[in-house]
């Protein structure tokens, strides 16, 4: 059986986890530290099975066969020696994919809680303009501004005119000026000068305030020869200018060309709002060619708001998101790994066995290995090659720069299990040079 991909967050990550095996991604060549705890962990050293789980083991191996807690002993015993085998399995190595597999899944949890809590007080009109079902939602709500292929037409024949160049001022009389000063005809068509005529200085052309009397100056000039010079520039039709304003009528661009009550300016504005860039208006032409928009009756049709439709999908998801003992019931990498780490329910086993504290064991230990069944985390993963150790170590590193944002109690588990000597020196540094990387990273340092 294939065992299922764990997706670990990249942010500055150059080590990806596949099948539980992290592996070296190209130009992501390992630090100092991670080749020292890379070498270690090779050969053995470096992680060990926290001292409380190992006495927790030895303690139920004493309980007599004429005590009433035998039998839940014996339920304990197995699972313990089941979780202590599949962790140490494949050494060092084959404990950091464990804790890695853990903390991916916990950090898409968490990431996955937080958005699901934005998204519950949201409703499709939150989500952009023009977006209002899930169909719209797939292209970001430009289906609203008409069919796909006709904006494309439109920018393919009118965009050098429009603007596109910069969507802000897209469709508005300042785009018209622009892009006539731009190919050198803001004095030839006699535009410049009458702004400027008006007391509108260049840098006030292309400003929205203006924007009326731009479009008056635009409307008084009417000249064949300047309108067909225009048109010849941009690659228009001849005729079917009055003035230089009728070029804001995309009719008049496009031959055929149907509006349906498109506003240029709204569209402009939606694509700046959105952070579009074109360096040309062929690109724009190729975007719009290339949205797809899926019909989606089925979807489109429920009514619920779209806050309440993603309350339920997050209920479906719930049972492989897992619940664990984190903030808003987060699954922590401890409750993956309780063998690992040893647990409270471990020291208050050690500090006196009772049937209650031994039912407490066996409800961690059971509640571990539901955690990696519902997740689809394999408990043993593959025999680690040469980049899996070297990304395993690397990956020291990321989880503790993980750990800056979100939390997951990798660093704890790890920190838990590290050993008093070189080896375990050399875990401790690859996780501090990974994570003062990120640190410094985030103020511009190298």
């Amino acid at each position: 059986m294939v065992d299922p991909v764990v997706i670990i967050p990249a942010q500055a990550s150059s080590v990806t986890v596949q099948n539980m095996s992290p592996t070296l991604s190209p130009g992501g060549a390992p630090s100092a530290a991670s080749l020292m705890a890379a070498a270690h962990m090779m050969n053995g050293g470096g992680l060990q099975i926290n001292p409380d789980a190992a006495e927790t083991l030895t303690a139920l191996q004493g309980i007599p066969s004429t005590s009433p807690m035998y039998a839940e002993a014996q339920i304990a015993i197995t699972n313990l020696k089941a979780q202590q085998t599949a962790i140490t399995a494949n050494g060092p190595t084959g404990i950091v994919q464990a804790i890695q597999a853990a903390h991916g899944h916990c950090t898409i949890v968490s990431n996955l809680n937080d958005q699901f809590a934005t998204m519950s007080g949201q409703d499709f009109g939150d989500l952009g303009v023009g977006v209002t079902n899930p169909s719209s939602m797939s292209c970001k709500g430009l289906s609203s501004f008409g069919d796909m292929s006709s904006l494309s037409s439109l920018m393919s024949g009118g965009g050098g005119i429009l603007g596109t160049g910069n969507m802000s001022t897209f469709g508005m009389p300042g785009g018209i000026i622009s892009s006539l000063i731009a190919g050198n005809l803001g004095e030839a068509t006699g535009i410049v000068p009458l702004l400027s005529g008006m007391g509108i200085t260049q840098d006030k052309m292309t400003d929205p305030t203006y924007a009326p009397q731009v479009s008056q100056a635009m409307g008084q000039i009417k000249d064949p020869n300047v309108l067909a010079t225009i048109a010849d520039h941009f690659g228009l039709p001849a005729g079917g200018f009055s003035s230089i304003a009728d070029f804001l009528n995309p009719a008049n661009l496009i031959p055929g060309f149907s509006s349906g009550g498109l506003s240029l300016s709204s569209l402009g504005s939606k694509l700046s709002d959105m952070g579009a860039s074109f360096p040309n208006p062929a690109s724009a032409a190729s975007m719009f060619s290339n949205i797809s928009i899926p019909s989606l009756p089925s979807l489109d049709g429920i009514t619920d708001s779209f806050g309440s439709q993603m309350s339920g999908i997050k209920d479906m998801m719930a049972s492989k998101m897992g619940i664990g003992s984190g903030p808003s019931g987060i699954p922590q990498v401890s409750d993956f790994l309780p063998v690992a780490l040893g647990t409270p329910s471990m020291s208050t086993f050690l500090g006196g066995a009772t049937s209650g504290s031994l039912a407490d064991l066996n409800q961690t230990l059971s509640a571990s290995a539901a955690l990696h069944a519902n997740a689809g985390i394999p408990s043993i993963p593959s025999v680690p090659s040469l980049s899996d150790h070297i990304g395993a170590a690397q990956g020291l590193g990321q989880m503790a720069a993980d750990e800056l944002s979100v939390p997951t109690g990798a660093g704890d588990v790890l920190n838990s299990m590290i050993t008093p000597d070189a080896a375990g020196d050399s875990i401790k540094a690859a996780m501090a040079t990974g994570k003062n990387a990120a640190v410094m990273a985030a103020v511009g340092i190298a």
